[in-house]
């Protein structure tokens, strides 16, 4: 299998690319389940029979835009920052 440099990655020349603007996607956790931890994030995207694949999210700086009407942006008074479930979403409303 031929591999080429680019940008310092190897590319397999055999890969499938596809463009990813104007995917819709939902991001998934990745766990390491001997540490417990979360370790990364996938990019889920469904099919017209509801079938997905998860692809592993390694783009550096991507934008993202929140559609999900259960998401909310918390600030804590020491300091965190987090995007979680809203309120609402929590008490099944």
């Amino acid at each position: 299998m031929k591999k080429v440099l680019v940008k310092e990655y190897q590319i397999q020349m055999s890969e499938k690319r596809f463009p990813a603007k104007g995917i819709k996607a939902c991001l998934i956790p990745s766990y390491n389940f001997e540490t417990g931890k979360r370790d990364g994030y996938y990019a889920r995207i469904y099919d017209e029979d509801c079938d997905f694949k998860d692809y592993l999210l390694t783009h550096d700086d991507i934008e993202i835009e929140i559609l999900d009407n259960s998401a909310e942006f918390i600030e804590t008074e020491d300091g965190g920052m987090y995007l979680d479930y809203s309120l609402e979403a929590l008490r099944g409303e």
